[in-house]
C-alpha cells in the first residue's frame, strides 16, 4: 500500500497517511489538522507545481521556512524524500522521483471552491454558441433536481487557446428571443458544480481525485446528490476519490470516512475508520475552525486584493494586533449581500464578524436603486438588506481589475524594477509585455471599461505566466501586492487604512 509521510511542514510535526482503495472517502478534522496539505502532498503526484502553489515561501528567511520539512512517498519497498532547500523542492534520492508516478493512478485532479467564472464578450456571435455536453447536462440536471439544464449551451471564448479547458468555455442558459444568461448570472453552487464537472468529463479510469471543500455554497440536499453521483462515477471508472469536508451531512452520509486528529505534541492521528457520531463531535467544537472575521468578496480578484490591503495595512500600522480573517468568493455583488444575509450566519458562530465586501462598481448600482421612484419589491428587500447590514457593509476601494488595468496600463510609467523584484526574474519586462498587449488588443478593446479590463487583465497575466512558469493564481496575487504596494502610498494611504481599519471596528 502507498503511504505519504509528512514531518514538520506548517503546524504538522508528523502526519502518516496511507492512500485508500477505490471509492469515495470523506476527510475531515479540525482547521489546522492538516487536510489542505495533505491534498497538496497528494497532488505532488501528478504535478511538479503542486508544492510551489501551496506552500508559500518569503524572501526573508525567518518567514514561511521549510527547510526542516520532509515529505516521504513509498511504494514498493521504494522511497522517495522531498526536501526544500534553495528555492525549490528536491527529490532524494533522485532516482527514486518515479515512485510518484508508479503508484498506480492514471492521473490525478485537485477540485477547489473555485468560484470563478468565465465572461462572454458582447461581440462575440451567436453562431458560435453550441449545446453543452450531455454529461454536463444531464448531471447538472441530476444534482440540481431541474430540467433547466436541457438548453445549457456553451461558447468557444476568443483568444483563450486551444483544448477542452474550463478556460476555454463559458456557459449560457437560453433567455428567449435569441437572449442568453451568462456565468454571470449562475448561482456560486451551480458554477461550483458546474467547474467540477467539466473537469469529471474527462477523467480516465484509475484516476485520483481530490476535493477541497467544493461543497461550502451547496444545500445539503444538493451535497448528498452530488456525493452519490460521484460514488456512481467511482464505480464506473474505479477512481479513487477523497473529499474534504466539514459538512455534516456529507460525514452522516460517508460509507468511508477518515479522521485527521491533531494533538498537543503535533502529531497528527489518522483515524481511517473513523465514527460519524465521533467525527461531528470533534469538528462542531474545534476552536480552531473560528476565525475572527469573514469577508464575502465577488471572485478571486477581488480576494487577491483584499489580502493585500490587509497585508499593507499591518504593514503601515505594526503596532495593532492583527485578527484572522477568512476571505470568501461568493459571486456578483447581490450574492454577496445575500450570502452575508441568509446563509453565512447558520455555517459560523455568532462572535464572529461577517462583512459583506462587494467592489467599488457595485456603488453604482445600489445608488441607481435608491435614485429609482418606484422599486420592485425584490429590490426594496435588497436595499433593505444593505441598510440592516450597517458596518458590515463596506465596498472595496476600486473594482479589482479595473484598478490594475488603470494604474498598470499606462504606457509612460515603467514598473519593471518592481515586477523583477517581485518576481525573482530579472528577465520580466513588464513594459515590453504592457506594450506587446496593446499593440495586439488596444484597436479592438471593449467599449465597457470592466470588460476591457478583464481582458487587458486575462492577457498581461498569460504573458507574464509564459515568462516565469508561475501559476497563474501566483501571478495575480504579486500583481495585487505591486499594484497596492505602489499605488496606496500619499493621500492614498488614508483610503486604504481607512477601509482596512472599517473591517476591524
Amino acid at each position: 500500500m502507498a503511504t505519504i509521510i509528512i514531518e514538520n511542514l506548517k503546524n504538522i510535526k508528523h502526519l502518516e497517511f496511507k492512500i485508500p482503495p477505490r471509492g469515495v472517502h470523506v476527510l475531515t478534522g479540525a482547521n489546522g489538522s492538516g487536510k489542505t496539505t495533505l491534498l497538496a502532498c497528494l497532488e505532488r503526484l501528478a504535478h511538479s507545481n503542486a508544492f510551489p502553489n501551496h506552500f508559500k515561501t518569503s524572501a526573508a528567511n525567518r518567514f514561511d521556512d521549510f527547510s526542516a520539512a520532509r515529505i516521504k512517498y513509498h511504494h514498493n519497498n521504494k522511497e522517495v524524500c522531498y526536501r526544500y532547500s534553495n528555492t525549490r523542492w528536491s527529490p532524494i534520492p533522485r532516482a527514486n522521483a518515479d515512485v510518484l508516478s508508479n503508484m498506480g493512478f492514471a492521473e490525478t485532479f485537485h477540485l477547489t471552491s473555485s468560484s470563478e467564472r468565465f465572461y462572454v464578450q458582447t461581440s462575440t456571435l451567436p453562431d458560435r454558441i453550441r449545446p453543452a455536453t450531455p454529461f454536463i447536462q444531464e448531471s447538472m440536471n441530476e444534482i440540481f433536481q431541474t430540467q433547466k439544464f436541457d438548453d445549457l449551451r456553451r461558447i468557444k471564448l476568443p483568444g483563450k487557446g486551444l483544448g477542452e479547458g474550463r478556460s476555454n468555455y463559458g456557459f449560457l442558459l437560453p433567455a428567449g428571443n435569441r437572449q442568453y444568461y451568462t456565468e454571470k448570472n449562475f448561482s456560486l453552487g451551480e458554477i461550483l458544480v458546474l467547474n467540477a464537472l467539466h473537469t469529471l468529463q474527462h477523467i480516465r479510469n484509475n484516476s485520483l481525485l481530490l476535493i477541497d471543500e467544493i461543497e461550502l455554497a451547496l444545500h445539503p440536499r444538493v451535497q448528498i446528490r452530488f456525493f452519490d453521483f460521484l460514488e456512481r462515477l467511482s464505480s464506473q471508472k474505479q477512481l479513487t476519490i477523497i473529499l474534504s469536508t466539514h459538512s455534516s451531512s456529507l460525514i452522516k452520509k460517508a460509507k468511508k470516512l477518515i479522521h485527521l486528529e491533531k494533538i498537543s505534541t503535533g502529531e497528527v492521528i489518522v483515524h481511517e475508520k473513523a465514527l460519524p457520531a465521533f467525527v461531528l463531535k470533534e469538528v462542531a467544537f474545534s476552536e480552531d475552525f473560528v476565525p475572527d472575521i469573514i469577508c464575502c468578496v465577488e471572485d478571486h480578484q477581488a480576494a487577491h486584493l483584499l489580502k493585500a490591503l490587509i497585508d499593507r495595512f499591518f504593514v503601515l500600522v505594526p503596532n495593532r494586533n492583527r485578527p484572522d480573517f477568512s476571505i470568501m468568493p461568493v459571486g456578483g455583488w447581490r450574492e454577496v449581500i445575500s450570502f452575508r444575509h441568509r446563509i453565512i450566519n447558520t455555517l459560523f458562530h455568532i462572535s464572529v464578524r461577517k462583512i459583506a465586501v462587494p467592489d467599488q462598481d457595485a456603488e453604482d448600482d445600489i445608488q441607481a436603486l435608491r435614485n429609482k421612484a418606484v422599486r420592485q419589491a425584490s429590490e426594496q428587500d435588497l436595499l433593505n438588506t444593505i441598510n440592516a447590514l450597517g458596518s458590515d457593509f463596506c465596498v472595496l476601494p476600486c473594482t479589482p481589475e479595473l484598478g490594475l488595468h488603470q494604474f498598470f496600463g499606462d504606457r509612460n510609467r515603467n514598473f519593471d524594477q518592481f515586477f523583477q523584484t517581485k518576481f525573482n526574474a530579472g528577465h520580466l519586462s513588464f513594459s515590453q509585455i504592457v506594450a506587446a498587449e496593446h499593440q495586439a488588443n488596444g484597436a479592438n478593446r471593449s467599449s465597457k471599461p470592466r470588460d476591457a479590463a478583464k481582458a487587458w487583465n486575462y492577457h498581461i497575466c498569460m504573458s507574464i505566466q509564459t515568462v516565469t512558469g508561475l501559476h497563474p493564481d501566483i501571478v495575480q496575487r504579486y500583481m495585487y501586492e505591486i499594484y497596492v504596494e505602489q499605488f496606496f502610498t500619499g493621500a492614498h494611504q488614508n483610503t486604504l487604512t481607512q477601509f482596512v481599519g472599517s473591517l476591524l471596528v
